[in-house]
């Protein structure tokens, strides 16, 4: 804090192209991510966040990764959605 390190981190799971980049509506896009990666992102000792990336408008969107925001799909699959409000970019 004020130019100090604080010795905090973070994992990030980072997804780019058209195929992640599927409306729910006008303020969320979904995540959908195998079941079998769902366990290592909730159970992390580190927060996950996850990032979907356009490369055609150079921006990308960020969520963490919190059980509370996961929907289980089927056994094989779940999603999660991400505001397009919270944006990296230039």
């Amino acid at each position: 804090i004020n130019g100090y390190v604080t010795g905090k981190s973070i994992a990030v799971q980072i997804k780019s192209g058209d195929s992640y980049l599927k409306d729910i509506n006008n303020d969320f896009w979904t995540f959908t991510g195998e079941r079998k990666h769902l366990n290592y992102y909730l159970n992390h000792d580190i927060p996950v966040l996850i990032i979907l990336v356009d490369t055609t408008n150079e921006v990308a969107y960020w969520e963490v990764c919190k059980v509370e925001y996961i929907s289980l799909k089927n056994d094989t699959s779940w999603s999660m959605a991400i505001p397009k409000k919270q944006q990296i970019n230039n």
